[in-house]
């Protein structure tokens, strides 16, 4: 659908454009905070050519519209370092494996307290081992609700930490560029519990890039 959507419905050079940041000589005076990336359009390749093969692929994996003008705001948590264009593997990567230790302690602490307890609910009220689910107290029912959503979000969360540490690691290995291989395109899934607290709602739960765009569109 998103082939028949791209191809047919919206063509690509017509709707969507990539970003770029802004060369020394295009800097233009602003009000914007300090820290804040200029961004310009990225001329479309010409077609037929590696580069075009390349801008296409960008374009299908950029599910969440990272690099690209239709990327949607998000918090300001997902724009420092090391998550900022101008951050380096090095401490993206640091930042993200230690993370990754993180949850997977949580996890698997998690993961002990909901299968060994004797209200654990994956052991269906097995007679003399286990109570049914609905004859838990209110609290044991709430500890492993609770746990249980936790564990679906950071198991979530751990899948993409490690993908992003990988790929990440193989453009700097390569020596590639582009959203997919570099730090600013793997900003955090979820936004923090702070920005839940300012703005809460679903839209800023999900951490999209937030870019400050200078120009606008070339279309």
């Amino acid at each position: 659908m998103k082939t028949l959507e791209i191809l047919i419905f919206f063509p690509a050079e017509e709707n969507v454009f990539r970003v770029r940041k802004a060369s020394k000589n295009h800097l233009k005076p602003s009000a914007e905070p300090q820290g804040a990336v200029e961004l310009v359009p990225e001329p479309i390749p010409r077609p037929f050519t590696l580069h075009k093969f390349y801008w296409g692929l960008s374009l299908f994996w950029s599910w969440r519209g990272i690099g690209w003008n239709y990327a949607c705001p998000l918090p300001t948590s997902s724009l420092r370092r090391p998550y900022s264009r101008d951050s380096t593997r090095r401490e993206f990567l640091i930042a993200r494996l230690r993370q990754v230790l993180i949850i997977w302690f949580c996890w698997d602490f998690f993961r002990t307290y909901t299968n060994l307890t004797p209200a654990s609910i994956y052991l269906g009220g097995r007679p003399g081992e286990a109570p049914l689910y609905a004859d838990l107290a209110f609290w044991e029912k709430a500890i492993h609700s609770i746990l249980m959503s936790t564990r679906i979000i950071i198991d979530t969360e751990r899948s993409f930490l490690m993908c992003s540490v990988l790929m990440v690691g193989i453009g700097g290995l390569m020596g590639w560029d582009g959203e997919l291989w570099e730090p600013y395109g793997w900003p955090p899934l979820f936004g923090t519990v702070r920005d839940l607290w300012i703005s809460p709602g679903l839209a800023t739960m999900w951490s999209k890039v937030r870019e400050i765009y200078l120009v606008q569109s070339p279309y």
